[in-house]
């Protein structure tokens, strides 16, 4: 079974202590204690979480300080993983000095002091960089991790080429390479991931897949809510936990927004593989956008 991460952003649903009010920061906000055992059967316990000092938009470093506060009041031990600071607030792939020696510490110090953890399990570089080299790359995340406040490091959605200069330039210096990789996959969305994947087990690296329920059932899908009594996101999670070609090691991360969402991903995970017959519509579909598409995606 592949592990599940609840992704906790500005529209993520989690209270603060089992007898605590709910408490709504703002509109796009509401944060409380994160859910373990949502299921009865214990393989569904989530024990990981993915965050970002950036969420929420209009209050940056808020979901970590709530996160921060209600992992202080669980007994149990869970794994937090979180990204460095953006720049900047706008939509660009790449950032402008995002990965900086300077920038990237002071971003995980600041994490930590609102997790109020020690380290944590993960740190992410958030997006490639346009200004930081790969040798700066590689040796800021090797010395977080020899500092002890990450005990491994990864990125998001780096291209294949420069994920692999940051690979051979960790290893040819010494330094810790990059053990994790953060992206989408979904039905539709194929090619890039699976050539990844290929490229993640050879390094002992683990893939984190973000399903894109909402953007990638462009072709089909009212035939397959309509024959099978399926929704689009329980389509893309049920295809990623039990057809897709991510390993046990890797995992899946849930992107809910409330509590009840929650629970219901991963009910819907635990329902098993799709028939034979939503299969083949969906192979249908990717077939159609390939050829639509002939770079993939």
């Amino acid at each position: 079974m592949k592990h599940l991460h609840l992704h906790l952003h500005q529209h993520t649903a989690v209270r603060v202590s089992s007898s605590a009010r709910w408490r709504s920061p703002g509109a796009a906000v509401r944060i409380c204690q994160p859910c373990c055992a949502i299921s009865r059967n214990s393989q569904f316990q989530l024990l990981q979480f993915d965050t970002a000092p950036f969420y929420p938009t209009h209050r940056p470093g808020y979901v970590e300080s709530l996160l921060g506060s209600a992992l202080q009041t669980s007994r149990l031990s869970y794994e937090v993983y979180t990204k460095t600071m953006l720049s900047a607030k706008d939509g660009c792939s790449a950032g402008k000095g995002d990965l900086h020696f300077k920038r990237v510490s002071e971003s995980v110090q600041s994490s930590l002091g609102r997790l109020k953890i020690p380290k944590v399990k993960t740190l992410l570089a958030a997006r490639p960089d346009e200004e930081a080299a790969v040798a700066e790359i590689a040796g800021v995340f090797n010395a977080k991790v020899k500092e002890g406040l990450c005990e491994q490091w990864g990125v998001c959605d780096f291209d294949f080429r420069l994920l692999s200069d940051i690979t051979k330039t960790a290893n040819k210096r010494g330094c810790v390479p990059p053990k994790v990789y953060q992206g989408r996959y979904g039905t539709l969305h194929r090619r890039r991931a699976e050539r990844l994947i290929d490229f993640l087990k050879e390094r002992n690296m683990i893939f984190l897949a973000q399903s894109t329920p909402k953007s990638q059932f462009s072709v089909n899908v009212e035939t397959i809510e309509d024959m099978h009594w399926l929704t689009p996101r329980a389509v893309s999670l049920r295809w990623l936990a039990h057809h897709s070609k991510l390993r046990p090691e890797d995992g899946i991360i849930l992107e809910s927004a409330t509590f009840e969402e929650l629970q219901s991903d991963v009910e819907e995970i635990h329902k098993g593989p799709l028939s034979n017959d939503v299969l083949n519509e969906l192979d249908r579909a990717w077939h159609a956008e390939e050829d639509n598409k002939p770079n993939g995606r």
